[in-house]
């Protein structure tokens, strides 16, 4: 989650049956599922990304110049953009349910409480199975997109990140060879030949290409904790320091890391004063809850001290 704004979010569990009032004031709804998410309370919560209690899970980017919300319709569900996380999260197991959810959505031009703002939002949505898809409001029906990549950032559109990854076939993770230059024989200054291309920038093209090749590159692992670290060292190549990244004179960062575990139904939150590693999962003492609970953290950096 990047953002100049201090968000100020933490993990929060809503319980089934979770009712809440849309920011467009023209209806009231009823989660059906519990989940797990990064959220806040603004008169009612909303959330940026989460987990719900059959594994699917979604979380909202930034589309700026791309994004184009609807026109409401008295018969559909018409939201504000920053509420679709809690109705598909809330009301679907997998991504079958998400395309109907979707058909009876309407995202229509709403400001987000806090930021005063409507976002440009996109979506990127998995369930239990392994598949990916994004939702990109960029016309009158909104519809799932598969994300054979399964990586997304913000914008341009994801077919155009993938279309740019035509640019980088040199990548590679072995070392290139020395080479020959007439009588001269060129030899690496070190180790990353395969990887002179790679892209280094804050840039969101730059960051789906980076993301795209360490994740199709590092060594598998087994076991989720060991694919939370895996997770982690991908994700710490394109996150943001505090101060590196100024728009309109604030400081675009990275507010902090989430992760979902589809099989555990596990969230696992990072922020960004405290690289340590909080989890939250859905047990069935949590799933009993009839109340929204919020789980505080330590936000100032943790350090074992081994001696």
């Amino acid at each position: 989650m990047d953002y100049a704004f201090e968000l100020g979010g933490r993990p929060v569990f809503l319980p089934r049956h979770y009712q809440w009032e849309s920011a467009t004031r023209e209806a009231t709804f009823t989660n059906d599922y519990a989940f797990l998410g990064t959220g806040r309370q603004l008169g009612t919560y909303f959330f940026a990304d989460g987990i719900n209690e059959f594994g699917l899970s979604v979380a909202a980017l930034y589309f700026p110049r791309e994004a184009k919300y609807q026109s409401a319709q008295p018969d559909k569900k018409n939201l504000a953009p920053h509420e679709l996380v809690s109705v598909l999260l809330g009301n679907c197991r997998d991504l079958d349910e998400v395309q109907q959810e979707l058909d009876q959505i309407r995202l229509i031009k709403f400001e987000t409480p806090l930021i005063n703002t409507v976002p440009p939002l996109h979506w990127i949505v998995t369930d239990a199975s392994g598949r990916c898809c994004v939702i990109e409001p960029r016309s009158e029906q909104l519809a799932l997109e598969d994300d054979p990549v399964e990586v997304m950032t913000n914008s341009p559109e994801l077919q155009w990140h993938i279309k740019n990854l035509n640019n980088y076939l040199t990548l590679q993770p072995n070392a290139y060879e020395s080479k020959q230059f007439m009588g001269v024989t060129a030899h690496a200054f070190g180790q990353g030949t395969g990887t002179a291309q790679l892209p280094g920038g804050y840039t969101p093209p730059q960051r789906f290409v980076r993301t795209a090749f360490l994740k199709q590159n590092i060594t598998p692992v087994t076991g989720e904790y060991a694919g939370v670290n895996a997770i982690l060292h991908v994700l710490h190549n394109v996150e943001i320091p505090h101060g590196v990244n100024i728009k309109q004179g604030e400081s675009d960062y990275t507010q902090y890391i989430g992760i979902m575990g589809a099989t555990s139904k596990a969230y696992y939150f990072v922020p960004y004063d405290n690289q340590s590693v909080f989890k939250v999962s859905l047990t069935p003492e949590l799933l009993e809850q009839t109340e929204p609970v919020e789980f505080p953290f330590t936000n100032e950096q943790q350090v074992t001290e081994l001696n």
